[in-house]
């Protein structure tokens, strides 16, 4: 799981004989707007049924994520196709993903607070012995 995403960005140059340019090298940002889109319309239903400020805290979570995994990607990627992979887009690679870790701190904040308010109780049962058709 660790190299999904490099394996999937190998699979896909290959696949379309694709590089990129100009910030787009790594064809994960076209395949990361897509899944965005894909997923955007498929929970964009249960987001509407949200409270507003159940939705503003996705939003803002959703943007921060997005923003920093595709939009700071290619800032990354132009600055690389200029000056190389030097501290510096060591530092911005680091950067984006503080952005992408810090935006998973309102998600889950707002999942709890939908669960909150969803259910009154909620329990896991961890019984080993329990079979899968229970």
């Amino acid at each position: 799981m660790l190299v999904l995403h490099e394996r999937m960005s190998l699979f896909i140059r290959t696949a379309t004989d694709w590089s990129g340019s100009r910030g787009f090298t790594f064809t994960m940002g076209h395949s990361g707007l897509l899944t965005v889109i894909v997923s955007s319309a498929v929970f964009f239903r249960f987001w509407l049924h949200l409270n507003s400020r159940m939705r503003l805290i996705f939003l803002i979570s959703g943007v921060m994520y997005v923003s920093a995994a595709i939009g700071f990607e290619v800032v990354e990627n132009l600055y690389d196709e200029s000056f190389g992979k030097d501290i510096v887009y060591r530092l911005m690679q680091n950067v984006e993903e503080g952005i992408e870790m810090a935006a998973i701190v309102p998600f889950v904040s707002g999942l709890m607070g939908y669960l909150s308010e969803s259910y009154r109780r909620l329990e896991f049962d961890f019984n080993p012995e329990a079979g899968l058709d229970e």
